[in-house]
């Protein structure tokens, strides 16, 4: 049986391990048993010729010096890790085996030639040459042969190369009578000694040959494992060579198959066909204009009204007609010149026109279908206008029927307040009535007492009496009688009448009373539903967010697609947490284009759901394959993503959970397989941005650090920044993914949400200049070491002001608590204060949002005679952008922060009372107040705005878009309750918010009304609701104040 492989024929790394096993099988089988190996004869032999004996054996039975077993060790070792690993190791092996082997088949040959010279000494040349040694058995010759060629097998990927003399092969043991004397034979103790020898050479080799059964024992075993590992990679490094070889071969076949038509089409008739490529390509140009125009006319309609949205799509539509009659136009160029090149024209051209053509059909289908789409959305949106109408419409009838119940409550409360004063002078009146009754009552028994003693005086003096003076006495005392009796009874009649009167009034007051209190009861009510709704519309339209993962199931991506699935779940409590929201999920599974095509041009998705669960059972069903050059289709993703999922919420994520950058060559390296090197995502992303999803990029492997680097350099480009989020956790373990997973949503969820950034919002589109978005005061609190700018004579410059002080009218301030927009521009008065002479920076010092700040003290400031640090040092203000041209520019200027000013000084006075009514102490609440405006008048046309500044940390509570800091401290109490508080009290019209300052003292608030046009911080109602959203997840901060207060906010 011959197990070596065909000759001519190269063997990879396994089939060469695969014979070198079989080989060494049939050693064990064919190598005779040592007892069959004997040296006979009778001469005699010297110490020297029987260690070339024991050397010979020894050399050809020790089991350690075998190449194969080198090799096997070395492959071992090196082929559990890849194929690269076992050319190493084979390489490695032969480099360590192959010397040695070398090294003792150069001995071997040695001791070959000195038992031929020791024979031609005892026999003679001839007989020596004739007792050749021959092998034991033909089998024997047969293993010998298979040794040599194993021993020589290596002659791949520079493996040195092992060559066995062939002499090798002809290792003899002597046969009876080899060496038969001629007169000659070994000595007896000769003999003795090398029958000794051998048998020592006996017992090694049977150990020996114990310790080789074992180790073919593993060879057997690491055979199987090498079965089962072949099993597992179906093709070997030589086989993959050999079909990206192929692969290679027929690129180059179609290149040369390009270039072939590349020339045929270098004919006289190419420039037609250019010009026709030409006007193909203008057109496509012009549609991809008119795609542009369509979005951004569809950006109009969503901000117009239904008339100008119906004029826009009729417009559209005519273009869109004159642009299908041009293709008409094109087409039927086409048509006659597909005509004229009928007859010369090669299938090459004919091709092209028709490829040509099927390209303009398929513009014409574009601009169909974004006609459809842009009739569509204006009918949605047309729907959208007409229920935002009908429920502003409703809004503001609550809300004007809310004004008119609280104007009846005040009425009531007159009356009420009326009634009790009038109880009390009817009370006060009949206590006056009671006295003097009692006081007639003492005064007729005075009379009477006196009657009766004059009576009796006159009787006594005459003692028998006059009868008609005794008559004319019980006359005058029986009338005087009566007429007490009269007043007396006119009296209670008149008093019980006044009686009648006071109850009937009471029971009139009691009544009105209750009826009022059923009206406050009612109005509380209806309040309080007006405030439930208005949460529930704000929970809907900002109380929740939705989260895709964008996930790559192609080959590699198994262990990823687990760490997503595992970190759903954990992220749904993270972004209730983090932001008050639920969130819904949803999935889209993209390989690349050719499994796209199979799946009928849709990957694999799952539709928003709340049930994060079952997002986590459709990932865990998909399976991961496919992709085929190195890049995957994460465009045709992202596509699929923003045009097929139904995205409702105003808080939008996408996560993007890929090892493999997307198609462009702009976007990986040149050295990364791409079969679509000219695609670009850019365009998708716009789409992204027009729907304003946050981009969640995650860097796994370096692979794609280009692509996140382009794809931040793109949202920079557009002004977008704070829609990508780039995140690197190439660090991070795979088993780790999920919980940095968790947090990354968390931030991104926070951010979009608002909740984790206090920066002020602004309708207004900012310019140039080097700002920030902090405040005024806030951007100059940042700095440092800047209350000595005077001592620098190189940056300051001097003024003289004229100084009013600006403040709001009291009266107007109440009338006009519910509708401060009604305020009118001249209860916003000035007070002259005189002139200052001031010393002021040149350039302003820090960049408010939408202001320029400067520094300014008092030249005559009689702190600063000594040398006091508390001078007054004030900060004054222009836009950033031009000047304040006038007083009445200034005055306006400073609206909000006067309104602002009253309402903290009426909230502070509420506040106090209501403490007060309950017996509670509020010493701990701060004396918070707004500070004082200046006007400066540098000129007839050139104002300033001017406040003092306060040393201090500054600390910003809450922003106009919905920030609140989270913070346990009666400071963030009182504000949070005082913006709240601003909410309540104007009937859900207003809120003050961008509640901030240094210490007691507050600055540069802001306004958000109903209406949403106040100024450019008025955020309107989406600021309102966005604050309520986030206050619903922190209302414990303001709990313990608002409900002194009798301020429900559950």
């Amino acid at each position: 049986m011959n197990n070596q492989p065909p000759q001519g024929q190269s063997q990879n790394p396994q089939q060469q391990m695969n014979f070198q096993q079989q080989n060494l099988l049939q050693n064990q089988q064919f190598n005779p048993p040592l007892h069959q190996i004997q040296f006979l004869g009778n001469s005699q032999q010297s110490s020297a010729q029987s260690g070339l004996a024991g050397f010979i054996v020894q050399l050809i039975l020790a089991p350690q010096q075998n190449p194969q077993q080198s090799f096997q060790t070395n492959y071992q070792n090196g082929g559990q890790q890849s194929q690269q690993g076992f050319q190493q190791g084979t390489q490695q092996g032969f480099q360590q085996g192959g010397p040695q082997v070398s090294q003792q088949v150069g001995q071997y040959q040695q001791g070959i030639q000195q038992v031929g010279q020791l024979g031609s000494q005892l026999v003679g040349p001839q007989s020596f040459q004739q007792r050749n040694f021959q092998p034991i058995n033909p089998d024997q010759q047969q293993l010998n042969t298979q040794q040599k060629q194993n021993m020589s097998f290596g002659t791949q990927n520079n493996i040195p190369q092992i060559s066995i003399n062939p002499n090798m092969n002809q290792f003899m043991v002597a046969q009876n009578n080899i060496l038969q004397p001629n007169g000659f034979k070994l000595q007896t103790d000769e003999m003795k000694n090398l029958r000794e020898e051998i048998k020592k050479l006996k017992e090694q080799l049977e150990a020996k040959e114990e310790k080789r059964q074992r180790k073919i024992q593993k060879i057997i075993m690491f055979k199987e494992q090498l079965k089962a590992e072949k099993k597992k990679n179906s093709l070997t490094n030589e086989q993959l060579a050999e079909s990206l070889q192929l692969e290679i071969n027929e690129k180059t076949e179609q290149i040369e198959q390009l270039e072939k038509k590349l020339k045929l089409l270098s004919t006289s008739k190419q420039s037609e066909i250019n010009n026709l490529k030409i006007q193909v390509q203008n057109l496509k140009d012009e549609i991809e204009n008119k795609q542009n125009d369509l979005i951004q006319r569809d950006n109009l309609i969503k901000g117009s009204v239904q008339g100008k949205s119906e004029q826009i799509v009729s417009q559209l539509q005519a273009e869109n007609t004159q642009y299908q009659e041009k293709i008409k136009q094109l087409q039927n160029q086409i048509f006659k010149m597909k005509s004229e090149y009928s007859n010369g024209s090669n299938a090459e051209d004919i091709q092209e026109i028709q490829q040509l053509r099927e390209q303009n059909q398929e513009y014409q289908s574009n601009i169909q279908k974004l006609q459809q789409q842009v009739e569509k959305e204006g009918a949605s949106f047309r729907d959208e206008l007409a229920q935002t109408a009908q429920m502003r419409k409703e809004i503001r009838q609550l809300e004007k029927t809310i004004i008119e119940k609280d104007q009846s409550i005040e009425g009531s409360k007159k009356l009420l307040k009326n009634a009790n004063q009038q109880i009390t002078e009817f009370k006060e009146k009949n206590q006056e009535l009671q006295s003097d009754l009692e006081f007639s009552q003492q005064r007729i028994k005075n009379q009477e007492e006196l009657l009766d003693k004059t009576f009796k005086e006159l009787q006594k003096s005459n003692n028998q009496g006059n009868p008609d003076i005794q008559k004319m006495i019980q006359k005058q005392k029986k009338e005087e009688e009566e007429r007490n009796q009269q007043k007396l009874e006119k009296e209670y009649k008149n008093k019980l009448l006044q009686e009648q009167q006071m109850k009937k009034n009471l029971e009139d007051q009691q009544q009105k009373l209750i009826q009022e209190k059923q009206i406050l009861q009612q109005n509380a009510e209806e309040k309080k539903k007006l405030m439930l709704e208005l949460k529930k519309r704000a929970k809907e339209a900002f109380g929740k967010m939705e989260v895709c993962f964008v996930v790559d199931i192609t080959g590699s991506m198994e262990s990823y697609k687990k760490q997503t699935s595992d970190c759903i779940q954990g992220s749904v409590e993270a972004i209730k947490k983090e932001t008050g929201r639920n969130a819904s999920w949803s999935t889209v599974a993209y390989q690349d284009i050719a499994e796209f095509k199979k799946l009928g041009n849709q990957y694999h998705q799952h539709e928003f759901t709340e049930d994060s669960k079952k997002i986590v059972d459709y990932l865990q069903k998909l399976g991961c394959s496919g992709g085929g050059d190195a890049c995957e289709d994460i465009k045709g993703g992202f596509k699929q993503m923003v045009t097929k999922l139904k995205w409702n919420t105003k808080f939008r994520i996408a996560v993007l959970i890929c090892d493999a950058p997307c198609h462009g060559k702009k976007y990986h390296d040149a050295n990364c397989g791409d079969d679509y090197p000219e695609d670009d995502i850019e365009e998708v992303i716009d789409l992204m941005i027009q729907q304003e999803i946050m981009l969640i990029g995650i860097q796994f492997v370096g692979l794609t650090s280009k692509m996140i680097q382009e794809f931040q350099a793109i949202y920079k480009r557009k002004g977008k920044e704070e829609l990508f989020l780039p995140f690197d956790l190439q660090k991070t373990k795979t088993e780790d993914i999920w919980k940095a997973l968790i947090d990354l949503i968390k931030v991104a969820s926070a951010t979009s949400t608002g909740t984790n950034n206090n920066s002020s919002k602004t309708k207004e589109k900012q310019t140039e200049k080097p700002k920030t978005k902090d405040g005024a005061m806030e951007a100059l609190c940042r700095n440092k070491n800047f209350k000595q700018f005077d001592q620098d004579p190189n940056i300051i410059v001097e003024n003289r002001f004229q100084v009013y002080r600006v403040d709001l009218k009291a009266q107007s301030f109440e009338k006009n608590l519910k509708s401060i927009s009604n305020i009118p521009p001249e209860d916003f008065y000035t007070v002259e204060e005189g002139y200052w002479d001031c010393i002021r920076t040149k350039a302003p010092f820090a960049f408010g949002m939408m202001k320029s700040v400067y520094l300014m003290k008092k030249k005559n400031d009689p702190l600063k005679k000594m040398n006091d640090p508390q001078q007054h040092l004030y900060v004054i203000k222009m836009p950033l952008e031009g000047f304040y041209t006038s007083l009445d520019m200034a005055k306006k200027e400073c609206r909000s922060h006067l309104i602002c000013k009253n309402l903290m000084t009426k909230f502070m006075r509420d506040l106090r009372e209501k403490y007060d009514q309950k017996g509670k102490s509020h010493k701990h609440i701060p004396q918070i107040q707004y500070s004082d405006f200046l006007i400066l008048k540098e000129s007839n046309d050139k104002f300033w705005i001017a406040e003092r500044f306060f040393d201090g940390e500054f600390v910003k509570y809450n922003n106009n878009w919905g920030f609140i800091l989270g913070e346990e401290s009666i400071m963030n109490s009182t504000a949070q309750a005082f913006t709240f508080y601003t909410y309540q009290i104007s009937g859900f019209q207003y809120m003050i918010c961008d509640v901030q300052g240094v210490g007691i003292y507050f600055t540069d608030p802001a306004i958000c009304t109903q209406s949403g046009n106040y100024d450019d911080t008025d955020m309107g109602v989406d600021g309102q609701g966005m604050y309520m959203v986030n206050f619903e997840n922190k209302k414990q901060i303001a709990r313990e104040i608002l409900s002194v207060m009798d301020i429900d906010i559950d």
